[in-house]
């Protein structure tokens, strides 16, 4: 920044409207930045508002010498459903041979929301499957509880941690009752503190340090699976 090197830390990140700039503002005595970034996930109808906090730029530690260098389809109208499991493990030093590890507190509130169940309505991606076009049931718009196949639909998932100790929380999508719908894992990144990494299941796991308290959004974005269908012969 006009020759200077600053280094912020990340304290929020939060899925808003693209008009939405309620969470930027000016809080008296602190030093912060706020990046606003476009097109979260593809889907040009959120973004993502990052606000960081100045921190001091540590000193480089020393490299040891031996390391080495180194669109949518339109054969299916399903109603839209979804669920959301979580499990949570603790951090133990060790457990005592013989002894079973009792099941440990996830300290986590979940709530999961539908933000729309088709996209591209009013626009030239807007599904053929709709009342105009003579389909009845039909995608006539982004809240009716149907969706086309090879549309989208978008869901918000926010996760508060509580302060406890260190552990990993991990998140996953039962879509066993709907089967038309396929999940991504777009929504699995690190918050300020929090980690996340994408699991060999497609599922997400957060690791939590000890004694941090943190609130994450995210957008899930789902799909509708595009399926061919054997038409009546004449």
């Amino acid at each position: 920044m006009l020759g200077h090197t600053l280094a912020y830390r990340v304290t929020d990140i939060r899925v808003i409207d693209p008009d939405d700039f309620s969470v930027f503002g000016i809080d008296a005595g602190k030093d912060e930045v706020s990046l606003l970034t476009c097109t979260p996930y593809g889907v040009n109808t959120r973004r993502l508002a990052v606000t960081g906090e100045r921190v001091d730029i540590p000193d480089p530690a020393p490299a040891p010498d031996d390391v080495p260098l180194a669109r949518p389809g339109w054969w299916l109208l399903a109603a839209v459903g979804v669920a959301m499991a979580l499990t949570a493990a603790m951090v133990f030093a060790a457990v005592p041979a013989g002894m079973a590890a009792a099941a440990a507190p996830a300290y986590v509130s979940a709530s999961l929301s539908k933000v729309a169940d088709g996209t591209g309505h009013g626009t030239s991606n807007q599904t053929f499957v709709n009342a105009a076009n003579g389909f009845e049931v039909g995608d006539n718009s982004p809240d009716d509880g149907v969706v086309s196949s090879g549309d989208l639909v978008l869901y918000r998932l926010d996760l508060g941690f509580t302060a406890a100790s260190a552990r990993t929380v991990r998140v996953r999508w039962d879509l066993a009752d709907a089967p038309y719908l396929e999940g991504g894992t777009e929504f699995c990144y690190s918050g300020a503190q929090v980690t996340a990494s994408v699991q060999d299941d497609g599922s997400c796991v957060f690791t939590v340090p000890a004694g941090v308290a943190e609130s994450v959004s995210r957008q899930i974005v789902l799909r509708g699976r595009v399926m061919a269908i054997r038409c009546p012969a004449s």
